[in-house]
């Protein structure tokens, strides 16, 4: 466990909401396999030690809460800030076998709603998450991913600076040549399913839940359609 509870914690949420994630975004039963095996393994010492929800969210958020009081933060936004992170968790960690892609079983018309629910908690997860990584930058010690040291501004998105020939040319990335990459037919088929489901009322939610922008979700349902139109579906 990390000497930092606060870290602790961050981390803890991040392993959870990410193999959950997995699954969730999991399109085919190999895949589905592989993630919900993932998932077993992060949660599999978690009810052993912890035994009971209650109990796992005061054994999670009380050290933080303590450490944090010492700190000299012990108002309502940080108290609540830390319990949401250690109630996600909980949450999380009940989730037996978490919902894949709807479209990969049989029963698909009876999971969509699952599948839902299951994708908002993951986003108010990572927003939990967002804020308590605020919260430990706010303390002086701020968490790094990857278990990176503190304060060396690397980011987990860019990867940092880079070694080798990458470094001798300042950062700098090779442009690739040649044709760029084509769109994946089954992604913008899976985003159109999605739509066409009913469940979303406009784009900017389903590109939300999917995590992708809505324009490139309005692009995916774009270029699916016209795939059907040539088919003459």
């Amino acid at each position: 466990m990390s000497s930092n509870p606060l870290h602790f914690l961050i981390t803890t949420l991040t392993q959870f909401h990410d193999a959950v994630w997995k699954c969730q975004t999991a399109t085919t039963g190999e895949e589905r396999g592989q993630a919900q095996s993932a998932w077993n393994e992060v949660r599999k010492s978690f009810w052993p030690k912890y035994h009971r929800p209650a109990e796992a969210i005061r054994e999670l958020a009380d050290p933080a809460l303590a450490w944090c009081s010492r700190k000299g933060f012990r108002g309502k936004a940080h108290t609540a800030t830390i319990e949401t992170a250690a109630s996600f968790i909980t949450q999380l960690a009940m989730r037996t076998c978490p919902c894949a892609y709807p479209e990969i079983y049989a029963n698909k018309d009876d999971l969509w709603e699952q599948w839902h629910q299951e994708g908002e908690m993951l986003l108010a997860a990572d927003d939990a998450r967002r804020i308590l990584r605020r919260l430990a930058a706010l303390t002086g010690e701020a968490w790094q991913p990857n278990g990176q040291g503190e304060g060396d501004g690397t980011d987990r998105d860019q990867g940092g600076a880079g070694s080798g020939e990458e470094a001798a040319r300042g950062g700098k990335k090779r442009r690739k040549c040649g044709r760029p990459t084509d769109t994946d037919p089954k992604a913008d088929q899976r985003i159109f399913d999605a739509w066409q489901s009913g469940q979303h009322r406009t784009y900017e939610d389903l590109a939300r839940l999917m995590g992708k922008k809505t324009r490139e979700v309005s692009a995916a349902i774009d270029r699916h359609r016209k795939r059907l139109e040539r088919e003459g579906k």
